[in-house]
């Protein structure tokens, strides 16, 4: 009878090891493969959220330029065109500031006219100046910007408050 002692001092031989290193390694291979290929799908992951918080901050600024672009333009003239029509005056692509061929973003910039204060503004200035034939009209500048296909967007939007002549909505007799 062997002693258990003795059979540590010497060393297995190849023919009762009977594949257990192989074994082990292709284990050890197979949980190798899974973890590489797990870390590739979270590397893709990541770079698509990254690819798509990058979409997102550029059509906010896309908008964002647009916007403060076309209020740079807003003149008085335009405004009282705007009330008197009593339309949404819709900006057409040459009017568009931010275009150039590289730009993929779909643009589409709208002036609104939003009715006016009833003269509740220039009332209250008038008792600090002479206002007493103007009205206070409001405006809304929308400006959105979307990237085709991806779900991507944004919509920015400027109020404007103009005190000027008083006119009627849709009345296009009247000039300031």
């Amino acid at each position: 009878m062997r002693n258990s002692f003795t059979r540590l001092n010497h060393p297995i031989s190849a023919k009762e090891q009977k594949g257990a290193t192989l074994l082990v390694s292709l284990v050890l291979l197979l949980l190798l493969t899974i973890i590489g290929i797990s870390s590739i799908e979270d590397v893709s992951l990541q770079s698509n959220m990254v690819r798509n918080s990058q979409f997102k901050m550029q059509a906010f600024n896309v908008a964002l330029s647009e916007s403060n672009a076309q209020y740079a333009n807003v003149n008085q003239n335009f405004l009282s065109a705007i009330i008197q029509s009593a339309e949404a005056y819709i900006y057409s692509g040459e009017e568009l500031a931010m275009t150039s061929p590289d730009n993929p973003f779909q643009q589409d910039v709208v002036m609104n006219y939003d009715g006016n204060a009833g003269g509740v503004v220039a009332k209250k200035a008038s008792k600090a100046m002479d206002l007493q034939g103007f009205d206070t009209y409001y405006f809304s500048l929308d400006s959105d910007a979307s990237l085709t296909n991806t779900g991507t967007q944004s919509s920015q939007v400027q109020g404007i408050e103009y005190i000027g002549p008083k006119m009627d909505a849709g009345n296009s007799d009247q000039v300031p």
